[in-house]
C-alpha cells in the first residue's frame, strides 16, 4: 500500500505540476497577448503623430510662405501692371476715369504719351484724396507716381482743349 500511495503521490504531484505549467502557459499567452494590442496600440499612435506631425510641417510651410510674401508687400516689393499701353481718345473737352482694385497701401506709376495736353487726377474717395499731374497746367507726356490707399483708386484723365481731340497711350503699374 505504500508503494501504491507513493505512486498516488507522484501522479498527484505530475498533475499539479501540469496544472501550473498550463496556469503558467496560459498566463504568459495572455501576457503576450496584452503586451501585443498595447504595441499595436502604440504603433497606431505613432503614426497618428507622424501624419500629424507631417500637416503641421505643411501648415508652418505655407505660413512661412505667407510671411514672405506680406514681407515683399511692406517692403514694395510687388507689383502689377494695371493697363500696359492702353489708348483711349478723348474728343475736346471731354475726360475718362478708370477704377482700379488696389488691395494694399502702395502707389501707382504712370507713363504716358498724347497727342495734345492732358493732365491727370489719381485718387480714392473712400479716403477723400486725389492728386492731380502736372500740379498745374497740361502736359503730352511724362511720369509721375501717386502714393495709393487700399480701396478703390481712381485715374481721371482730362483733354482741356476746346477743338481737337488727343489720343493717350499710358502704362498704369500698381506697385505694393
Amino acid at each position: 500500500m505504500a508503494e501504491a500511495q507513493k505512486e498516488k503521490g507522484s501522479k498527484g504531484a505530475l498533475i499539479g505540476m501540469a496544472v501550473v505549467i498550463v496556469v503558467l502557459v496560459l498566463s504568459n499567452i495572455y501576457t503576450y497577448m496584452s503586451l501585443q494590442n498595447q504595441i499595436s496600440g502604440a504603433l497606431d499612435e505613432v503614426v497618428s503623430l507622424q501624419n500629424e506631425n507631417a500637416k503641421l510641417k505643411n501648415t508652418i510651410a505655407q505660413l512661412n510662405t505667407q510671411i514672405s510674401q506680406l514681407q515683399q508687400i511692406i517692403n514694395l516689393q510687388k507689383a502689377t501692371t494695371l493697363d500696359k499701353d492702353k489708348t483711349v481718345n478723348l474728343p475736346a473737352g471731354t475726360s475718362i476715369t478708370l477704377y482700379y482694385s488696389t488691395q494694399y497701401v502702395g502707389y501707382i506709376r504712370v507713363d504716358f504719351t498724347a497727342s495734345g495736353p492732358v493732365y491727370f487726377r489719381v485718387g480714392n474717395s473712400n479716403y477723400g484724396y486725389s492728386v492731380r499731374y502736372p500740379e498745374s497746367g497740361t502736359a503730352t507726356s511724362g511720369s509721375f507716381i501717386i502714393p495709393v490707399l487700399p480701396g478703390t483708386t481712381y485715374l481721371y484723365i482730362e483733354h482741356p482743349a476746346v477743338l481737337i481731340g488727343a489720343s493717350i497711350t499710358f502704362t498704369t503699374t500698381y506697385v505694393y
